[in-house]
């Protein structure tokens, strides 16, 4: 995938996926070692199988069900909040030897390849590192079934509060895996770096979790974050545990899990801008009570939202044969450009 913008693929999705008939997803997004996890499809095809993959280095397929009956499904009005509620097509029992790790189950349909993501745990705690894959942000930005998050992705440009995880990713983004997540665990897994797998919910699921860990992983987009999940890391590295973060745009909005983690509820009373004397109201964690800068030590004081009401017309600055990525220098005299002779105006990081 060609990666110079990534929102141009997510306002693409806002017309192509959000009436997505079918496709698939996870009755739960993580599973132990030795549980069960149903897959609910929908799917025009006669017959057709599923098969089982683990993401590492490589692609690794290591199990299939077979000769499954097609059914399709209607897509409610209000999946994107309340779920799909389509019927179990088939349940995994996970061996209790399978590898940790992000899974992808994968299927044909009538309109192409369909994928349902999910991560196994160990039974018991085995590395000495969890990676928390940012599956809130996924659903945050997942407009299938009509909205999402965000005005710009969702249907009518109206976003909504509530979204649920019982509903299918987006084909090529997988709420997105493949922009970023993908690339760091073909790394760890080339690398042979142990890491166990977990996703967001776990932490509020198990408040205990990371007493068993010496590191907490992030990667990607870790944008969308419970108070919990938050305090939980403070206390964490307090008592010598270590977050590393490689991630950006992380811990930066208020959710709470709704329906027993089910679905996520984020209420964006100024979605672009911070809170003001007369708009004292905000989901931005960075302004109730530091909870962002308490948690990884750091906040920047401003960005630059670089989309427009036009689609696909961003701000960014953009060379002349249309890509994007370099820097324009706009304060000289800040400290970090000492010693480096960079003059206001100058660019530099194109190559």
């Amino acid at each position: 995938m060609q990666r110079e913008h990534l929102w141009i693929h997510h306002e693409q999705d806002a017309t192509r996926y959000w009436k997505l008939a079918e496709g698939g997803y996870g009755g739960r997004m993580s599973v132990k070692q030795g549980d069960s996890i149903d897959f609910h499809v929908s799917n025009s095809r006669a017959k057709y199988d599923i098969r089982i993959a683990r993401e590492g280095a490589r692609r690794e397929y290591i199990a299939t069900i077979d000769n499954l009956h097609g059914e399709l499904h209607p897509m409610p009005e209000y999946g994107y909040q309340d779920g799909f509620d389509w019927p179990v097509a088939a349940t995994l029992e996970i061996p209790g030897d399978w590898r940790g790790g992000v899974y992808i189950a994968e299927f044909p349909t009538g309109q192409g390849l369909r994928e349902i993501l999910f991560v196994v745990r160990p039974r018991e705690p085995g590395a000495p590192m969890l990676l928390t894959l940012a599956t809130n942000t996924y659903a945050a930005y997942n407009n299938v079934g009509g909205k999402s998050l965000y005005d710009y992705i969702s249907t009518g440009r109206e976003r909504a509060d509530i979204v649920s995880f019982e509903r299918p990713l987006q084909p090529n983004v997988m709420g997105n895996f493949y922009f970023w997540d993908q690339f760091f665990l073909s790394w760890l897994d080339a690398e042979d770096i142990s890491v166990d797998y977990g996703i967001n919910a776990d932490l509020d699921a198990e408040p205990e979790l990371l007493n068993a860990y010496r590191a907490n992983l992030r990667i990607g987009h870790d944008e969308y974050n419970t108070r919990s999940e938050c305090e939980q890391l403070q206390q964490f590295v307090k008592n010598g545990g270590n977050l590393l973060l490689f991630a950006g745009n992380c811990f930066f909005h208020d959710v709470e899990y709704r329906n027993d983690f089910r679905s996520m509820y984020c209420h964006k009373p100024q979605p672009k801008d911070p809170p003001t004397a007369k708009r004292p109201e905000t989901d931005f964690w960075p302004y109730i009570e530091n909870m962002r800068q308490r948690t990884i030590g750091l906040m920047y004081t401003s960005f630059v939202h670089a989309k427009t009401d036009t689609p696909g017309v961003f701000h960014a600055t953009v060379t002349g044969d249309g890509r994007y990525g370099f820097f324009r220098v706009t304060e000289p005299d800040h400290w970090i450009y000492r010693d480096t002779g960079l003059q206001e105006g100058d660019e530099f990081g194109r190559e």
